[in-house]
Order: C-alpha cells, then structure tokens, then sequence
C-alpha cells in the first residue's frame, strides 16, 4: 500500500481516473473494485468505484438503481428502507395568514427568478480561494471524504430546532467561512491567530444548492421509476437554488450558522425557483444545445445534500462499510456532496487542486467546524436543562 494508507490510494486511483473519460462508444459507465492490504478509515477491506456518465441520470434516479441492488444487513433477503421525506403537518390558518403566505410566496419567486437570470448572464461571485476558472471542468479532481456521527448531527438537529439539512448546511457555511478566512490571512500575510478577522467586506460569495424537482419527492421503488406516466420518472430532474454566504465568523455563537441556513432554506423551499431553474435549462439545451446549457458557472460553489439508506446494507452478500458520491468534469472548483448511511454522515468534496492546494485542510475545516457547532449545542442544552 502507498505511503499514507488506504484512504490516500483510493483518493489518488480517483485522481488518475479523473484524468480519463467514458469512452462514449461503450455503456456510459464502468466498474473499479479495489482489493487492499489494509483497511480505510471506515473499516473497509474493498472498495468498488462505480463511474457513471452524468446523462444516464441524477443522483436520485442512481442512488434508487444503488439501493434496489442491496439487502438489509441484518435480513439478507429483505430489501432496504428508503429514505422517508418528513413533512410538519400543516396547521391551521386563517386567511389572513394564508393570503401573506401566497403573496410572500410569490415575492419569493420572482426575486429567486430575477436572480438566477441575473447570475446566468452577468452576476458574478466575487473572486474568491473558492473560485475557479472557467477551464476548471478540464482538470483532475482530488474527491476526499470525511465521516461525521449522525447522533451528534441529530442532537444540534434537536437543541437549534431545525431540521438535518440546516444542520448540515450550516457545518458546509462555517467551514467554507474558516477556510476563506485562513486563506485571505496567507495571501495577505497577516500572521494573527485563527480566531482574528482576515475577511473582506461586501464578498460576494454564493452556492447552487441542487434540488429535486420530481413530482414524487424522495427515493421511490424502481418498479415506480420506471413507469411511464410515474411522478418520479428516471433521469436528470435537478434544479438549483442560490444560497448565499454571509461569510461572517461566529466564534462566540458557532450555532448562529445553523440559524441562518434554517432561515434561507425555508425561504428557498417556499419559492418556484428550483422549478424555473430546471425548466430553464431545458429551454437553452432544447433552443441553443446542450452546450450552452449548464448549472451555474457564476457561483463559487455546488453543493448536493442527500439520504443514503437508513441501516446498514449489504450488496450481493458482501457488507457495505460506507458509501459515498461525487462528480468530475463540472465548471467548478469545488463541489460538496453530503450523503447518509446509517448512523454516519459522509461529506465528500471534489476540488481543482489549481484552486484549492490544501482540500486536506478543508476536509479538516468541515470536522473542526461541526466539532465547534456541536459544542455549542451540548452548552445550550445544559444551560436549558439547569434553568
């Protein structure tokens, strides 16, 4: 095994791998398993690399083709719970209430659409350590993981009352945050401690955050996906929305950052821009052709948060230790993929080392930031328990 164990040669085999493409003459994917010498950081003997190109489907048509290939660990012919959305049930509203709802609603939509439009032909994120150029879809990629508890996710989910995506977004928005903050610190020389201020004002700094847009939200049997007239069809249905950075450090309330993801991703969820920004797309590609046709080039960041199966799972018999997703070959620098199995939560980034030299200190940024929000959270939780 190469110097740094099994985790650095998988991460260097994806590297090479980056450098190649499909051959487009063949089935539009392939398979590599990995048979080590010693065990990676999640306890596997083996790894299996399965690469797919992006136009056979998104990563909920391929993470339901994934799961209808496992079984239950703990009953080998009993396939695997899928992934439940949870919804708040609705309350009761008067109709004061409703008609502020519809017209904020509404307000929300068309200030999503505006800016999409805006960021697809001229508003630009600040230059920025995220940042890459516009060739950066040409180069390798170093993918890397790191592996949170999902108990610790829950409990922040719990003491902040939000919901586990606010929770994750908010760890990706304080690690983005630090990382910025380390590197405007280097470029400028300043040699001050971690905690001092070395951000600029008024950076613009945005993510396209994917979104589902089927009619049937969450994983749905394959027999369901690939019915003909299903809500759930098989393919690309992504649309996107902006989430914007505020870029601001929160050493004295790290929790502040899970707030404030709360509070843009409710806002998000009641709008249509997600729906317009997939309509959109199909619109260029079916006018101009799919080159001209892309998520957006203008932010600093993609960002892809999604359930993976609820227990632990087994394939063809063999047990999965962990599982984990990510793309090559986007216009980006960075993107950040977010997936669940079982009681651990798997961030998994994908850099241009031309941008981002050091994706092992942001891979450290993104532990050390959950590490921070999660302290804040147990001291809340006891301040509330002692009044």
């Amino acid at each position: 095994m190469a110097d740094g164990g099994a985790d650095k040669y998988i991460e260097d085999f994806l590297f090479e791998l980056t450098k190649t493409s499909i051959d487009m003459s063949k089935p539009l994917w392939d398979v590599h398993i990995l048979n080590l010498s010693e065990p990676t950081s999640q306890g596997a003997m083996a790894v299996t690399i399965v690469r797919f190109h992006h136009s056979i489907g998104d990563g909920m048509s391929l993470m339901s083709f994934f799961l209808s290939l496992t079984r239950k660990a703990s009953d080998p012919n009993t396939p695997p719970s899928l992934p439940v959305l949870f919804r708040k049930p609705a309350k009761r509203q008067s109709k004061m209430m409703l008609a502020w709802w519809f017209m904020s609603f509404i307000w929300n939509t068309l200030v999503d659409v505006l800016t999409i439009l805006a960021t697809a032909f001229f508003l630009v994120d600040t230059p920025n350590p995220l940042k890459g150029p516009e060739d950066a879809g040409k180069n390798p990629r170093r993918i890397m993981m790191r592996c949170l508890s999902m108990d610790d996710v829950k409990l922040v989910k719990d003491v902040s009352k939000t919901t586990i995506n606010d929770v994750v977004m908010g760890a990706t928005e304080a690690a983005l945050t630090r990382y910025l903050n380390r590197r405007y610190g280097e470029e400028n020389k300043i040699r001050k401690n971690g905690n001092d201020d070395n951000l600029p004002k008024n950076l613009r700094v945005r993510g396209a955050i994917l979104f589902n847009v089927r009619v049937l939200p969450g994983f749905q049997p394959m027999d369901t996906i690939m019915e003909k007239r299903s809500g759930a069809k098989w393919g690309n249905r992504v649309g996107h929305v902006l989430y914007p950075l505020k870029v601001k450090l929160h050493d004295d309330n790290p929790l502040e950052y899970v707030y404030k993801a709360n509070a843009v991703m409710n806002r998000k969820k009641a709008s249509l821009g997600s729906y317009f920004s997939y309509y959109f797309g199909n619109f260029i590609i079916n006018t101009f052709g799919i080159k001209l046709a892309s998520l957006p080039t203008n932010t600093s960041f993609w960002f892809s948060n999604m359930p993976g199966p609820q227990e632990e799972i087994t394939m063809f018999g063999y047990p999965v230790a962990y599982v984990g997703c990510s793309c090559y070959g986007q216009p980006m620098a960075l993107f950040i993929h977010a997936i669940t199995y079982a009681d651990k939560l798997n961030f998994v980034i994908s850099v241009d080392e031309h941008t981002i030299s050091d994706p092992q200190q942001l891979c450290d940024d993104l532990e050390q930031s959950f590490e921070l929000i999660k302290t804040a959270a147990m001291a809340k939780r006891c301040r509330a328990k002692q009044q």
